[in-house]
């Protein structure tokens, strides 16, 4: 009868220590599972946060360009306007001209960002 209690409970106690092996193991596979994804959402986080900033910058440099164009557009409207000036001055008509130079030179200070919109970038 002793030999078959200690087999009993030799087998009991290799059941056991099995199935702890095998609770450990998933414990460290469940572990190493969260690592991975917790690493996986950071990186994805990071991703967002670098996409987000370079869409900052995108529309900074959008504003920038934008502002320049408009800064040229109004000095070459300027610059078109003194000279139908001067050639009409030279012919001695520039009351007829007066009115379209002055609109000409309203859409230019409308269209320039230095009277209208200071050209300060956009808050970071």
């Amino acid at each position: 009868m002793d030999e078959i209690s200690v087999a009993i409970l030799s087998a009991a106690e290799t059941e056991h220590r099995v199935a702890a092996l095998q609770h450990y193991r998933w414990c460290l596979e469940r572990r190493r599972d969260a690592e991975r994804d917790a690493r996986e959402r950071r990186a994805k986080a990071r991703k967002l946060l670098r996409q987000r900033r370079e869409a900052r910058e995108d529309e900074r440099r959008r504003l920038l360009y934008a502002q320049a164009d408009a800064s040229r557009t109004a000095r070459d409207i300027r610059g078109l306007v003194a000279e139908v000036m001067a050639q009409a001055e030279a012919a001695g008509s520039a009351r007829r001209v007066a009115y379209w130079a002055d609109w000409a030179r309203a859409e230019a200070d409308a269209l320039d960002p230095l009277l209208n919109d200071t050209p300060a970038p956009p808050k970071s």
